[in-house]
């Protein structure tokens, strides 16, 4: 992790001069064991899609903080667990979900487009609320919202699927960045189920 930010408004403006700010010059960053500079393909910019609890976070940091500190006169040694405590920190709140993950992603580790549309076709074209291309292949992204009685049936039919798994998380590179090197955009096929959805009226 080469750097993390958490966003407390809805402000894109602000989102975006973020991610500006993280254009670094190639060898900004390097290994700290090595001191060689990390190549370019092992980087990426990220977006977990799950709104994040700030009191969960802090109130677990405190927690293990005291604990720790009750430990130090007998091994000293608790104190490197105070090193970069604000990583930390930040670490503790990323884990601290606010909200049920409100997205279902569904991970496509391959380029071929057909595999895309099976996988588009056993969830459902109307269920599908975008698609990105990522470096490796595809997100297929489904609101938790949507799910139901099918989602077993899919699910099932997607586990037997070479290339393909449904992703535990909701992290996921940001379209309009550079992952791997590789640009991150919308694909064709996501953009017309959104619009689709638009007209429908349930963007």
């Amino acid at each position: 992790m080469l750097n993390i930010r958490i966003f407390g408004h809805n402000d894109f403006d602000r989102f975006y001069r973020t991610l500006r700010r993280w254009e670094v010059p190639i060898d900004s960053f390097v290994d700290r064991n090595t001191k060689q500079a990390i190549c370019q393909e092992a980087i990426g910019a990220y977006i977990d899609l799950t709104p994040k609890s700030v009191i969960r976070g802090l109130f677990k940091f405190f927690s293990d903080a005291s604990l720790r500190l009750g430990e130090v006169t007998e091994n000293p040694s608790q104190w490197s667990w105070f090193r970069k405590y604000d990583r930390r920190l930040l670490g503790y709140i990323h884990k601290s979900n606010a909200v049920k993950k409100p997205y279902v992603i569904i991970d496509v580790d391959s380029k071929d487009y057909a595999k895309l549309l099976d996988v588009v076709g056993a969830v459902g074209e109307d269920k599908v609320r975008w698609v990105t291309v990522t470096r490796g292949g595809y997100h297929v992204f489904i609101k938790r919202g949507d799910l139901g009685k099918w989602w077993p049936r899919a699910r099932s039919e997607l586990s037997g699927m070479p290339d393909v798994e449904v992703l535990d998380g909701t992290q996921t590179p940001i379209v309009g960045t550079y992952q791997g090197g590789v640009a991150v955009k919308f694909s064709r096929l996501g953009y017309d189920c959104y619009k689709k959805k638009e007209r429908d009226g349930h963007g």
